[in-house]
Parts: C-alpha cells; sequence; structure tokens
C-alpha cells in the first residue's frame, strides 16, 4: 500500500515538474506558480503527478487535458478501468457545467489517499488560481462527493498500481467442532450410564466401553458417595461441553479458537443449564429440552 500525501509535494520531486525544468510532468504550470513544483496550483498537474507518483513512474504522462475530460482519455489513450466505488490511489473525475468543451468550465479532479467508508475518502487536491496543496475528508451525501451544484461527478480511474487488499477466507473448524461434540456426548452417556449402574449396585456395568476400565479404580479409591458426587459433576461438564460447542457453531459464520475457550469454560456452561442427579440417579434438566440422552436410541429417557 503506498504512503498517504498530507503535505505539498517538496523541491525536487519530478512528478510535479515541468520537462522544461527537470521534471517528468508534460502539464502546463500552476497558477500561482508554486515556486518548488513549478505545475502547482493546478489540479490537473497534481492529480497526474500524484497518479505516477504512486506507481512510481510516469507511465500515464498524457492525463493533461481538462480535467473533466479524463474519463476519455484514461479509457481511450491508456485503456484504464473506470467505476462508481471509490478505491485508494484512484483520480476523483468532476464535470463542470452541462457540456464536456470546457467553454463552461474545466472541472476538476482529485486523488483518494483512503476509503474512511463506502460513501466517505481522505483526499489530496490542487486547484488552479487557488491552494498548491489541501487535504479534504469528502462525503457522498449530495451525489456529487461534496462539491458544489454547478458540478457533476463522474467517476473514478483506478489506479492498476494498487490492488484491493483481499482477507483470507479462514478453513473452517466446524466439521471438527461438531465431531469433537458427537465424541463428548458420548462419553457423557458412558459416564452416566456407570454412575447408574454404579448406584444400584449393579453388576450390568458396561464393561466394553472404553471409559468403564479407567473410571472404575478412581471409585475404589473413593468414598463411593464422593465418586458418585464428582463423576455426576464430570459428567454434567463433558455433556454440558458438547451443547456450548453446537451453540457456538449455531451463533457463529465460523468458529475460532478464543470462542470454544469461551464456550467450553465452566463459568459460561453451568449457569446455562442445570443438571443434577436425582435420588434414583437418573440426569435430569431444567433446560427446555425433550432430552439429554434420548439422543442415542439405546439410551434411557431422563426424568423430571
Amino acid at each position: 500500500m503506498f504512503q498517504i500525501r498530507t503535505s505539498k509535494p517538496s523541491a525536487g520531486n519530478k512528478f510535479y515538474i515541468t520537462k522544461s525544468r527537470g521534471g517528468y510532468s508534460s502539464c502546463i504550470k500552476g497558477y500561482p506558480t508554486d515556486k518548488d513544483c513549478n505545475v502547482l496550483a493546478n489540479c490537473v498537474g497534481y492529480a497526474c503527478g500524484r497518479f505516477n507518483e504512486i506507481i512510481g513512474s510516469m507511465k500515464y504522462p498524457y492525463l493533461n487535458c481538462n480535467a473533466e475530460n479524463f474519463i476519455e482519455r484514461a479509457i481511450k489513450k491508456y485503456g484504464l478501468e473506470i467505476g462508481q466505488t471509490p478505491k485508494a490511489g484512484a483520480i476523483m473525475v468532476w464535470q463542470k457545467g452541462s457540456t464536456l468543451s470546457g467553454n463552461d468550465g474545466a472541472g476538476h479532479v482529485a486523488i483518494v489517499e483512503k476509503i474512511i467508508d463506502a460513501n466517505t475518502v481522505y483526499t489530496s487536491e490542487s486547484g488552479y488560481g487557488g491552494s498548491a496543496f489541501w487535504n479534504s475528508t469528502r462525503k457522498n451525501t449530495n451525489g456529487r462527493w461534496g462539491i458544489g451544484s454547478s458540478y457533476t461527478f463522474r467517476g473514478f480511474i483506478y489506479n492498476p498500481s494498487v490492488k484491493e487488499e483481499v482477507t483470507p477466507t479462514p478453513t473452517s473448524s466446524i466439521p471438527y467442532l461438531l465431531s469433537l461434540s458427537l465424541c463428548l456426548r458420548k462419553s457423557a452417556v458412558s459416564l452416566a450410564f456407570f454412575i447408574r449402574d454404579s448406584a444400584l449396585g449393579s453388576r450390568r456395568a458396561r464393561t466394553e466401553d472404553s471409559l468403564i476400565p479407567i473410571l472404575r479404580p478412581i471409585s475404589v479409591l473413593l468414598r463411593p458417595s464422593f465418586s458418585l458426587s464428582l463423576l455426576a459433576v464430570a459428567t454434567s461438564y463433558v455433556l454440558l461441553s458438547s451443547l456450548a460447542i453446537e451453540y457456538t457453531v449455531l451463533n457463529s459464520v465460523d468458529v475460532y479458537p478464543i470462542d470454544l475457550a469461551m464456550a467450553l469454560s465452566p463459568v459460561q456452561i453451568f449457569p446455562s443449564l442445570s443438571v443434577y442427579v436425582n435420588p434414583d440417579f437418573r440426569i435430569s434438566s431444567t433446560r427446555p429440552r425433550k432430552s439429554l440422552l434420548c439422543w442415542y436410541g439405546s439410551s434411557p429417557e431422563p426424568q423430571g
């Protein structure tokens, strides 16, 4: 991206000095003539110089006609792109009066230094018979980008050296998060069955579940009641983590690590869903869902 110009070109800047004085410009001298850059003050000499200065060479020297005729010169001589959408580095072109003959005014040109929003730009300009340089914030509130009613805005001449920055689309993490949610939910169901079977003294514990061999030593080391309470909390957290992931996915265009970290925070999860173990050790929920465990065909319907 080019450096925004916020001050008059300095002495010796050849983009703003005529060829007869050792510069690059084919434009007429400005009025009043600036002692350092003699094509100023003049909107044409400035816009031509600045457009090419952004490029880094005097590639388009014959943008030196009346300001209002820049569009035709840009298309016919150089094949430059024209449009109505503001872009940085572009030349803004206004027509003065009702014709393009110059008899009712020569028009005006300016350079877009920065895009503030779709209807606001920051420009650098010069004016024949006026100031050698100024910056302006122009708003398109009247269809003329802030200029007087005797002018008509014609369009933007885009600078081919200034490329629009394209924001790369991040790879979606949603499929991975949904897979994680499914794993968490299955783990929660497995934990719930283990709690139920342990609490009821059942010998029907599902030894085929990979979690069971890991959980049994824990239940032996801890007091039964404390062990079951701890596992109930773990079950709740795992299940709620699954719900939090799904909620985050459903409410985001895409999900980033910080979103997931916030969604899985216990502070975020537990206030949103109150899960407890009732006297019969059946998982219950205050969330208005039909079931927390019935998503799996072999799982019991929770009560309460």
